[in-house]
């Protein structure tokens, strides 16, 4: 058993995407209510989760950060569709070291390349190196939605609980304080053979908690992630985002009863953890 738990309701915000990402990461139908859990909870050991957009608001973080920027340089700029425009990039490499066609490089240096590819779309900032170094480094201090520090100790009581993610230690490891969230284990995919959503990341990360991939559920609001970890043969929780990103980016819908759980939110995902 798990500690009683009783969390805020998700608020769902929106965020952009692009093209690239709608080929890479296909979206499915319609988002549904919660399923009876028919998986047997006792063969998992471990829960491994993603955290940007999942755990930490990223979007928020950034839109804050690129307003302060903009408002020292006396200047204006849309800073959500900066923050928007400037994750999209960040994936877009991604999709592309994934298939061998970009340099590899953890998530610091896919963010700071990305940046240098914004000089244009968002000329008003005329960000120096230096800048662009400072607001890269705006990712390492992202705060959690609220209730999930609470939820995360309630798990551990249980499971093992570790990050899974694509974002750099750095990021991680700052965001968890910032967060104050304790963690089992923080895995970034920079130290596996693949980055998600590729099979050899996920089976990687049991290899390291010496588990089978069944026995290690991934946790997430992307489906695209959790099509990837069921795929490696990990079970499935499907949390509705607090950040919700259309399906051209980050596809947020699922298929009725294609996730071994499907929660609310953490609150209800810890009920249907620890019954």
């Amino acid at each position: 058993m798990c500690p009683v738990f009783s969390g805020p309701q998700n608020t769902a915000l929106s965020a952009g995407g692009n093209k690239a990402l709608r080929s890479a990461l296909q979206g499915a139908a319609s988002k549904q209510g919660n399923l009876p859990v028919t998986i047997d909870l006792s063969r998992i050991e471990a829960l491994t989760f993603d955290v940007g957009g999942t755990v930490f608001d990223w979007q928020s973080t950034i839109i804050n950060a690129v307003t302060d920027l903009a408002a020292a340089k006396e200047t204006a700029v849309d800073a959500q569709a900066f923050a928007r425009t400037w994750r999209a990039a960040m994936f877009d490499h991604l999709v592309a070291m994934n298939s061998g066609n970009a340099e590899i490089m953890n998530a610091d240096g896919m963010h700071r390349q990305a940046l240098d590819g914004m000089d244009e779309a968002f000329a008003e900032l005329a960000l120096s190196p230096d800048e662009k170094d400072d607001l890269t480094r705006a990712w390492h201090h992202m705060p959690a939605w609220p209730g999930v520090p609470e939820a995360i100790a309630a798990l551990r009581q249980r499971y093992v609980v570790s990050i899974l993610s694509i974002l750099s230690v750095p990021i991680l490891v700052g965001s968890s304080r910032t967060a104050g969230i304790d963690w089992d284990l923080i895995l970034s995919c920079e130290f596996l053979p693949a980055y998600k959503p590729e099979p050899d990341s996920y089976q990687g990360a049991a290899r390291l908690l010496a588990l089978e991939p069944g026995q290690v559920m991934m946790v997430a609001a992307h489906p695209f992630d959790l099509r990837g970890a069921r795929a490696a043969g990990l079970a499935t929780a499907n949390l509705q985002p607090n950040l919700s990103e259309p399906s051209e980016f980050l596809p947020p819908e699922s298929e009725p009863g294609e996730f071994d759980i499907e929660a609310e939110d953490f609150a209800d995902l810890v009920r249907q953890l620890c019954p």
